[in-house]
């Protein structure tokens, strides 16, 4: 089950990066009325048949999970949604890639709280470092973009202590400063 937006996040980019992704731009948008992420990668890609598929939680890609027989990803994330005076819309092409645009009304008293975006962040670049995944971060009239290449032709490789400790300070950072200018 997922707890916050950040799960819903993570979740849905581990699919793009699964989906043999070499590149992956989330943006996420937050005001004070609602949360909007869309994700685009340039995967494989579904057919419309596997499209209306992968929305059914009895459903997983052949091979995706060897223990599951199941996957709940994305019908959960279509519930949440619902519940919360959302949106959600998946557009997926084979061989050009997907593209998920969701919402939620922070005015809902359902809507998950948004977790640790920052941290989230960071598990996201670990998930594969063949895949670059870009980060559009606007929050009212302020943003921020980040990229796992930019992090690591800075940093070096996130795979030592110091440099995810480094890495972890620059992504909370990032997120103090726009939500600092918030108001």
């Amino acid at each position: 089950m997922h707890y916050t937006l950040c799960d819903y996040l993570l979740d849905i980019v581990q699919n793009s990066v699964e989906a043999n992704s070499s590149e992956v731009i989330l943006n996420f948008e937050e005001n004070e009325d609602f949360y909007a992420f869309c994700i685009v990668d340039n995967g494989k890609g579904m057919s419309e048949e596997i499209q209306k598929k992968a929305i059914d939680p009895f459903y997983t890609e052949a091979g995706k999970h060897s223990a599951r027989k199941a996957g709940f990803g994305l019908p959960f994330l279509i519930m949440a949604t619902q519940l919360c005076d959302g949106n959600f819309d998946l557009q997926s092409k084979v061989g050009v890639g997907t593209t998920i645009k969701y919402s939620f009304s922070k005015k809902s008293i359902d809507t998950p709280p948004l977790g640790n975006f920052s941290e989230t962040i960071l598990t996201i670049f670990n998930l594969n470092e063949k895949c670059n995944i870009i980060v559009n971060r606007k929050l009212n009239e302020n943003d921020y973009s980040i990229s796992f290449e930019e992090l690591t032709e800075a940093l070096g490789e996130l795979q030592t202590v110091a440099s995810l400790s480094l890495a972890k300070e620059y992504l909370a950072g990032l997120e103090e400063e726009i939500t600092a200018k918030k108001i």
